[in-house]
């Protein structure tokens, strides 16, 4: 055992213990420097990755307040606001309203994830004056939302960019008007 006969000392139990010992703890510890590396790589990956969506959702929040607050729309508002106030004071000051509550509306939900779709329907409403004070009767939009339907939670802004979008990839002009129905 161990080759005692050639050694000029007997080899007793207790040195036998702590050799199994030493082998045992060397590969354990072996073993837990390689599981620690492991484990201290996965949790830098997952930091990198958690980082990485962060700045991800956090340009897409940009990029949604940008869609928001679209500096063309705001110019064809103000446009359209600018021609009203000679030809009819009274909906230019209905107009300026509706606009304003719109800009409201926005800034006031566009930290939050989700809103009721009551809220976002209201908010629409002054959305579509705006729309049809701009396009008169070359723009019809429409609502059949269900009472169950308007319980649930929709993200902000999200109607206005989906009728936004129609009015981007289509023509509107009295002779073939945009009829948008939103179920």
């Amino acid at each position: 055992f161990f080759g005692e006969s050639h050694l000029p000392i007997k080899l007793d139990e207790l040195f036998i213990a702590s050799t199994w010992v030493i082998y045992i703890l060397t590969t354990a510890g072996v073993n837990l420097g390689f599981f620690t590396n492991f484990f201290l790589k996965c949790w830098k990956d997952s930091q990198i990755r958690a980082e990485r969506l962060e700045k991800e959702k956090s340009q897409v929040q940009f990029d949604n307040l940008k869609n928001q607050l679209n500096p063309h729309f705001l110019f064809n508002a103000l446009t359209s606001l600018n021609g009203l106030i000679f030809e009819n004071q009274e909906l230019a000051s209905k107009f300026l309203q509706h606009l304003s509550k719109v800009y409201r509306y926005v800034l006031q939900n566009k930290e939050k994830n989700f809103v009721p779709l009551q809220t976002e329907l209201d908010f629409i409403e002054n959305y579509v004056f705006l729309l049809r004070t701009r396009f008169h009767h070359a723009l019809s939009i429409t609502f059949d939302i269900s009472e169950t339907a308007r319980e649930s939670a929709i993200v902000p802004v999200t109607l206005q960019i989906l009728i936004e979008n129609a009015l981007k990839h289509n023509v509107v002009d009295s002779e073939r008007p945009l009829q948008v129905e939103v179920i």
